[in-house]
């Protein structure tokens, strides 16, 4: 079993963390962040039960001659540029982004790059072709003939239609759908919710109308239609 060092702390570092360690798929060693951030983060691996240690330095931790492995769990903000700096910072200092694919999810495409995450419950179909360093979510739909870029991030529940071709840096929100045959440039937001029907251009964001707010309460609502 290869041994792995999780990028990250946050609540989401940690529910990888628990995802790894469930399916036995990699051993975890611990977590490390940049040395500047080091103390102030180690209470949190401490309650955890987990060490951490400081980004610049696994090499010494694992030996000379090991490779070291990582999963980048840091998160989409920036439109993900700051998952893409720690992505890039790892292959400076010559270590290897490991993919983490759930064996709980449908994979029906060989995914051969690195830094890829993909949740339980995601399904990706024929043909999927997947740069470096994206987040699949859980309930994720990747229906067929595919093509993404590096550094996405599809939250959870989002539908993608066969023939589409998503770019880098994009962040697709839950709950959304992209029609078939679309080309999704890069930087491109879509908010939770929405259906998106047409090409993007860099930089675009798309967001669905906002629920409304009813006067009414709760409780004089009729949940139940009355027959006519």
């Amino acid at each position: 079993m290869e041994k792995v060092f999780i990028i990250g702390t946050t609540e989401y570092s940690f529910m990888l963390h628990s995802m790894i360690k469930q399916e036995e798929q990699y051993e975890v060693l611990g977590h490390s962040v940049n040395e500047e951030y080091l103390k102030e983060n180690e209470e949190i691996c401490e309650k955890r039960g987990t060490h951490i240690y400081a980004l610049e330095n696994l090499q010494d931790i694992i030996g000379k001659n090991n490779t070291v492995n990582v999963i980048n769990t840091v998160g989409y903000s920036n439109m993900n540029k700051t998952r893409e700096k720690m992505f890039d910072q790892c292959i400076d200092l010559g270590y290897r982004p490991l993919n983490f694919i759930s064996n709980r999810s449908i994979c029906l495409s060989v995914l051969n790059n690195q830094g890829n995450i993909v949740f339980p419950g995601a399904y990706i179909g024929t043909n999927v072709h997947m740069g470096n360093n994206n987040v699949v979510y859980a309930g994720v739909v990747l229906t067929h003939d595919i093509t993404m870029g590096n550094h996405n991030f599809i939250a959870a529940n989002t539908t993608v239609g066969g023939v589409v071709s998503i770019g880098n840096n994009c962040f697709i929100g839950m709950g959304s759908v992209i029609r078939n045959r679309l080309n999704i440039s890069d930087y491109t937001l879509v908010g939770a919710g929405a259906y998106l029907d047409v090409d993007t251009e860099e930089k675009d964001v798309f967001v669905p109308p906002k629920a409304i707010k009813l006067i009414k309460k709760s409780n004089e609502v009729n949940l139940i239609p009355r027959r006519k």
